[in-house]
Parts: structure tokens; sequence; C-alpha cells
């Protein structure tokens, strides 16, 4: 196992595929998301939506692409706001 299987956020990651399932993600598992990612992976993602893309890809955590997509949509408004 992992660092980043032991991690909050890989966990975060497998709950929100299983809601994937059920339905509709909330947005703001979206937003947690991301926000444990930039935290947990300073320097990594940019404004480049992209290159966010492939950082998640290269990840291997995602199986959704929508989902993918939608996590970094989220990255980029965070860096863009300067929030992290």
């Amino acid at each position: 196992m992992t660092k980043f299987e032991k991690s909050k956020t890989f966990k975060t990651l497998k709950f929100i595929e299983s809601l994937r399932k059920m339905g509709r993600v909330r947005p703001t598992f979206i937003k947690r998301l991301a926000q444990e990612l930039i935290e947990e992976n300073n320097g990594l993602f940019s404004t480049d939506f992209d290159h966010n893309k492939e950082v998640l890809n290269n990840m291997g955590i995602l199986e959704s692409k929508v989902l993918r997509n939608r996590i970094a949509g989220q990255i980029i408004r965070d860096l863009y706001n300067k929030k992290y």
C-alpha cells in the first residue's frame, strides 16, 4: 500500500467514485477534493486544464472522465482565486 493510498484524499476519492454510481456528485465533494489535492501536491498543478487532466490521469485514482474533468476545472478556479 502506497503512501497515497493511506491518505485521506484517497479515501475521499473512493467515496466519491462510489457516489458516482448512485447519482449526481455534489459540487461540495469536488471542491473539497480539489482543495485536498492542491494542498497535498503543492506546485504540481497549474492553471492549464489539459495539464491538470494529465496529472490526475497519472495519479491513476479516478475512473470517471467526467469526475476528472470537473476536479481539474475546480483546481483551476481555486488557483486563479489564489485560495491555496
